[in-house]
Order: structure tokens, then sequence, then C-alpha cells
């Protein structure tokens, strides 16, 4: 049985964007803001890779954030 939904498997990775609420726009300049996101997750490793882009242009922003997890 594949883990990953049928239209990710393709990829071999599963998307779990999301808009931060406030927007990263109205974030203050050198300051920490600190958001959180619920998911639903099976208990394996993960190996999450986290990181901001605009949707419109695939412009990344900074560097992405590395995270393996094993339960």
């Amino acid at each position: 049985m594949p883990l990953l939904p049928k239209e990710r498997q393709q990829y071999k990775f599963d998307n779990w964007d999301f808009f931060p609420e406030p927007a990263t726009s109205s974030w203050p300049v050198a300051k920490f803001v600190v958001i959180t996101r619920e998911i639903s997750a099976k208990s394996i490793s993960y190996d999450f890779h986290i990181g901001f882009f605009d949707v419109s242009t695939g412009v990344t922003y900074g560097k992405d954030i590395h995270i393996k997890w094993k339960p």
C-alpha cells in the first residue's frame, strides 16, 4: 500500500503548503513570528523541508529548514 496519495505518487513527495495568517507581507522585519500548522500524518519517519516561496513566481526566499523526524 503506497504511503503517498495517488495524485502525489509520481512526484515521490507530498506538499503541505498553506498561506499563513497573518500573511508574510505583514510580518515585522528582523523579528520572529510564530505560526502553527496542524497536519494529519502516519506514525512513520519523515524528512521535512520547510521554506518560503512565492506561489505566483516560484521564487524561493532564504534557506530551507530540513528536519528529520522518527516516531
